[in-house]
Order: C-alpha cells, then sequence, then structure tokens
C-alpha cells in the first residue's frame, strides 16, 4: 500500500473541492433554468388572464377612489367609543348591552389604570 505524502494529499483535496464547487454550479444553473420556464409560463397565464387583470385593476382603483371620499366626522367617531365601552362593560358585568345604559362618559385625571390597581390590591 502506497502512502500519502503533502503532495498528494493536496492534489485529492483540491480534487474534491473542484467536485463539490462544480455541483454546485450545476445545482445553480438548474435553479436557472426553472426560474426561467416557470417565468415564461407564467408570462403566457398572465396574457391569457390580462382581460380578468385589467377588470380586478379597474374595480381595485374604484374602491381605493371610494374609500377616500369616505371620511368619519368626530360624532362618529365619539359614538365608536361609546360602542366600545358599553361592550367592554357589558362583558365585564355580563350583562346583555340591551339592559346598559351610558348616560354620562367623563374622563379622569390620573391613571385610572394604577388607581384601579392599587384599589384591587387593597381589596
Amino acid at each position: 500500500m502506497k502512502t500519502l505524502n503533502f503532495v498528494g494529499s493536496l492534489e485529492v483535496t483540491l480534487f474534491a473541492m473542484l467536485v463539490v464547487f462544480s455541483v454546485l454550479v450545476f445545482i445553480a444553473l438548474i435553479i436557472k433554468i426553472q426560474t426561467f420556464l416557470l417565468s415564461k409560463a407564467e408570462k403566457t397565464l398572465k396574457n391569457k388572464n390580462g382581460k380578468k387583470d385589467l377588470e380586478i385593476e379597474k374595480k381595485e382603483t374604484m374602491i381605493e377612489k371610494h374609500q377616500e371620499e369616505i371620511s368619519v366626522s368626530s360624532e362618529d367617531a365619539d359614538l365608536e367609543v361609546v360602542a366600545a365601552i358599553m361592550a367592554a362593560l357589558s362583558s365585564y358585568m355580563d350583562v346583555p348591552s340591551e339592559n346598559l345604559v351610558i348616560k354620562n362618559i367623563k374622563r379622569l385625571n390620573g391613571n385610572g389604570w394604577k388607581d384601579s390597581a392599587i384599589k384591587n390590591s387593597l381589596r
């Protein structure tokens, strides 16, 4: 049996590295070919469905125009806040919201969460 010297081991190492890199290049070429073929197939599908895509784009632009025209007034925002508070109270008290009547809502000075936590810890 023949033993390898330093030069022989370098030859084996370089040959193995050459094999690995050539396989990697081959895999990269396969991926490039697949992306090229898939993009070509996608373009042909878009051409077939081009009319449908144009109709969808027109509808989307119309929806965007209508959304820009809609504006929320401060009264609507206040009603949304009242509705959110009523839903939270209804859920917390386990009472149907039809049985609740909110007469007045006042903002408290200070941190309400902090005060509530202190009261709960003193119970």
